[in-house]
């Protein structure tokens, strides 16, 4: 039988329903953590701002099986979004400025790789993937430690040499330089530190006192979760670059706070914004053009920080994060007062415990039957691998010995690119952040981030004399054409 919403919810009270949905709970949680070999999880969810269920799976830490609680601190990755397109909205509220009015009315001396970008962009455009501008991440991940405190101005910076993957406001191209960009609108617009202002305007009134923007708080915290890839602990060291720059990911924060962001998202507070404007970030501004491939689905659109869809006619509001060990999911059901916070201390991977939770619970909700969601997502298309060992052909030796590719490749505009050798094995470095380079063909090589299951090619390019000049490398962004990294003789 299918029950509304609302009855659901209210049967939660009652001792024997209740008892048969939690023992279902406990059962899917369990399960799910041992199909997607996550090592820990933490599940809450929430009617208004009365939770229903709060229940601990796995561990936070495998060396001495310390459980998640509310308290635990976690890095929420792409969560932090949300809050940053919500700080806008306040400005836009108070009449301090208007996301409808182009950014260069705002930051007169920002440029685009477009003139017509440039002149035309909002900071709508901006919140909603938009612009045409694709995932430039290395802009920010190659970033030192060094040159943190200026990260925001040196990838706002880079904007004009970005090539743009489509056409203004004619698709979208999800990505984080345009949350950073916002997050320099906020700064210029108020006079203040990003930082700052989300935690006056935001944390305090909403008492999440334990979140906040400080990697190395967080890497000092004794209650926080580490990182696992397939149960092996992934340290955060070449993040650093993520955690640098301020507005698209760089936040920590914990179950027991996250869910006073979602009461407040699902019951309003009129000292921090109005419905109007809080119903505005939570309504669809763009389509995705994504769909997902399942009955019940509708297209999927994005709000402010939010994707947005239909559940068997239940609207959805959700947003992911994802780290190299971690994922955070946050879950709306605006119109029948639910949420739900998942997080999972396990690398990003589309059947990971948040996804087949959620689907799982959006299923419990709308009275639909329940789905194999483990199952059809493991089944489901999502291989980011676009230089399988199937188009390799390592018959094709490399021009010159390996040692001549060694040296520092730099590009005037996104920074340096060093290749080294550890243990007659060649290496990628940027940043923080080391990756070794298997032989493709040629003188091409493929790195693969295990992390994040992607895969991308450095092409070295020699002269007549077999002298390395120069490597082009689809790492900066592969939607759009190479870019090439001049190797330095000096």
């Amino acid at each position: 039988m299918r029950y509304p919403v609302f009855i659901v919810a209210l049967l939660f009270s009652c001792c024997v329903y209740a008892q048969n949905t939690l023992e279902v709970l406990d059962s899917l949680g369990k399960s799910i953590l041992q199909n997607s070999q996550t090592t820990g999880a933490y599940l809450s969810i929430q009617m208004k701002d009365s939770l229903l269920y709060s229940k601990a799976f796995g561990y936070k830490d495998k060396v001495t099986k310390a459980a998640f609680d509310r308290k635990t601190v976690f890095p929420i990755s792409s969560n932090t979004k949300a809050f940053n397109a919500m700080m806008l909205l306040q400005l836009d509220e108070a009449g301090k400025m208007d996301l409808a009015k182009p950014i260069i009315q705002y930051l007169p001396e920002i440029e685009f790789s477009d003139s017509y970008l440039t002149n035309n962009a909002t900071t709508i455009d901006l919140l909603t993937h938009r612009c045409g501008l694709p995932r430039y991440d290395f802009a920010f991940m190659e970033i030192k430690p060094e040159q943190a405190g200026n990260a925001n101005q040196i990838v706002f910076d880079r904007l004009k040499y970005m090539r743009l993957s489509s056409d203004f406001r004619a698709s979208f191209a999800y990505g984080n330089i345009q949350y950073i960009v916002a997050a320099q609108i906020y700064e210029r617009m108020t006079g203040e530190k990003w930082e700052a202002g989300l935690s006056e305007n935001i944390l305090k009134p909403l008492s999440m006192f334990n979140t906040h923007c400080d990697h190395e708080k967080y890497l000092q915290t004794k209650n926080k979760s580490k990182g696992y890839k397939g149960g092996e602990e992934i340290e955060l060291a070449y993040d650093v670059g993520l955690y640098s720059v301020s507005g698209m990911g760089n936040m920590f924060s914990t179950v027991k706070d996250l869910e006073q962001w979602a009461a407040f998202l699902i019951n309003g507070n009129d000292s921090i914004i109005s419905p109007m404007y809080r119903d505005f970030a939570l309504s669809t501004q763009f389509s995705t053009g994504y769909e997902e491939a399942f009955d019940g689905f509708s297209s999927i659109g994005y709000g402010l920080g939010w994707y947005i869809f239909d559940y068997w006619g239940h609207k959805v509001v959700l947003h992911h994060g994802d780290n190299s060990g971690h994922q955070s999911i946050i879950v709306l059901l605006p119109d029948d007062d639910i949420s739900w916070v998942i997080i999972a201390n396990e690398a990003p991977q589309r059947a990971g415990f948040p996804f087949r939770m959620t689907f799982s619970l959006l299923d419990i909700f709308t009275g639909n039957t329940l789905n194999n969601w483990s199952e059809l997502l493991q089944n489901s298309p999502y291989d980011n691998i676009r230089y399988p060992d199937s188009l390799a052909d390592r018959s094709l030796k490399p021009t010159a010995g390996l040692k001549k590719y060694y040296g520092q490749y730099e590009n005037e505009h996104f920074g340096q690119i060093d290749i080294v050798e550890r243990a007659g094995r060649m290496y990628a470095e940027l940043g923080l952040f080391s990756e070794e380079l298997e032989h493709w063909k040629g003188d091409s090589f493929r790195m693969y981030l295990k992390d994040y299951d992607e895969d991308y090619i450095f092409h070295f390019e020699l002269d007549e004399e077999k002298k390395v000049r120069s490597l082009r490398t689809d790492l900066v962004e592969p939607s759009v054409d190479m870019e090439r990294f001049e190797k330095s003789y000096k």
